[in-house]
């Protein structure tokens, strides 16, 4: 097993797309650091702001959580690590090489879980402070330092439980690009429409589940989980989707 381990983290380390997915999450999540910071406030002639200004908690708490957004390249980044075996013909060698095929899946959820959370770290190194700075620059809503802990800890929760999300949608559809089609509509359309329309329902969805994780706040006035409850909720998608991904891949024919 210990082999296997080390096969798989050589495939993440190797992989130039890996490096790629790390550097677009960072920038995702400073992109939306920056937008939610500047877009504080702002007023474009139309008499109402589309967030209210940093001295609002509600603005504040949005910065800091908006580091978080880099989390679609890391479901993203799952699928691709599961798929690319297929996109290349490479998983016969995989299982001829472990024919024990559950091995595999462990190794890949485990693998994909902790590189995600580094990816997390090195995200939460880089935008945490770019959060601290942009709101330092204005009048603001002072976040507590327990809070913001709170967030860098949800975050590379999140980033974990994604990523082995991520594994188990490319294991059910096996086909990258529908596979990432089909995530990208729902994290970007779907859930988005549940938790502006829906809230009650949006959030036990996974992005309310993160949301509730982060201690995020909805503008539309919804409430989210507790944090812990949004974690459980999150892990157990996680574990769901996973053991239905490794119960069918299985059983399924490589080829």
């Amino acid at each position: 097993m210990l082999a296997l381990l080390k096969s798989e983290f050589r495939k993440l380390t190797s992989t130039r797309m890996t490096w790629v997915l790390a550097m677009v999450t960072v920038a995702m999540g400073a992109l939306y650091v920056s937008l939610y910071a500047l877009l504080a406030g702002y007023d474009s002639g139309e008499g109402q702001a589309p967030l209210p200004d940093l001295t609002h908690e509600i603005s504040v708490r949005m910065t800091y959580t908006a580091v978080s957004m880099g989390y679609i390249t890391i479901l993203v980044f799952g699928i691709i690590g599961f798929t690319s075996e297929y996109r290349h013909r490479t998983a016969t060698l995989t299982y001829l090489a472990t024919p024990q095929r559950w091995k595999v899946m462990v190794a890949k959820f485990f693998t994909t879980g902790v590189f995600s959370a580094v990816i997390a770290v090195i995200n939460l190194v880089i935008n945490l402070p770019l959060a601290t700075w942009i709101v330092g620059t204005k009048p603001h809503w002072e976040m507590p330092t327990d809070d913001v802990k709170s967030v860098a800890v949800a975050t590379v929760v999140a980033f974990a439980l994604y990523g082995v999300l991520g594994i188990a949608l490319g294991a059910l559809i096996k086909n990258q690009v529908a596979a990432i089609v089909a995530a990208l509509t729902w994290v970007m359309l779907i859930e988005r429409l549940f938790t502006f329309l829906l809230p009650d329902i949006g959030k036990w969805m996974p992005a309310g589940a993160a949301d509730a994780m982060l201690q995020a706040r909805s503008l539309n006035g919804g409430t989210y989980l507790e944090p812990v409850q949004g974690g459980l909720l999150l892990f157990g998608y996680a574990v769901v989707f996973a053991l239905i991904a490794g119960l069918t891949t299985t059983r399924q024919d490589v080829s």
